[in-house]
């Protein structure tokens, strides 16, 4: 894992700042590291990491995206390694939905009740994320 997190510093170090953030690069390297960190040896990973390598030094782009994507997920749902503020992102938008639901229902009487749903969900999206990605984080899950 050590030569591959290598070669990511490498090819990552070729493009701009602002590149480096379109490609997040920087999140496959903090992956790899937490991957090693728990001395996790998963011939799967290991494949999706030589693929992810090869298709960014031959520039295949959406090849990469996607690889990169089911790298993320292989991860999560195997070994429950998640990006910090993962439950918070993914939390904030279920509140969301549901505070438009209740602000919904409750607007029938006076539309300013669609704000007060929409926060109340928000607050409690927030909420619930945060202590999910404290959870995650006290258990060494988090990248």
């Amino acid at each position: 894992m050590q030569d591959i997190i290598k070669k990511l510093q490498f090819l990552n170090e070729q493009y701009d700042s602002k590149e480096q953030k379109k490609l997040f690069v920087h999140k496959l390297i903090r992956l790899a590291q937490k991957i090693e960190e728990k001395n996790i040896d998963d011939h799967q990973v290991n494949t999706y990491y030589n693929d992810v390598v090869n298709m960014l030094s031959n520039e295949a782009y959406k090849e990469y995206r996607k690889t990169s994507y089911l790298l993320f997920k292989y991860c999560e749902n195997q070994f429950g390694l998640v990006e910090k503020g993962y439950y918070q992102n993914t939390y904030l938008a279920l509140g969301l939905s549901i505070g438009v639901a209740i602000g919904g229902a409750l607007s029938s009487t006076n539309s300013a009740f669609i704000a007060i749903g929409i926060s109340m969900g928000l607050a409690i999206g927030i909420g619930l994320g945060s202590s999910k990605d404290s959870e995650a984080e006290n258990q060494n899950l988090t990248y």
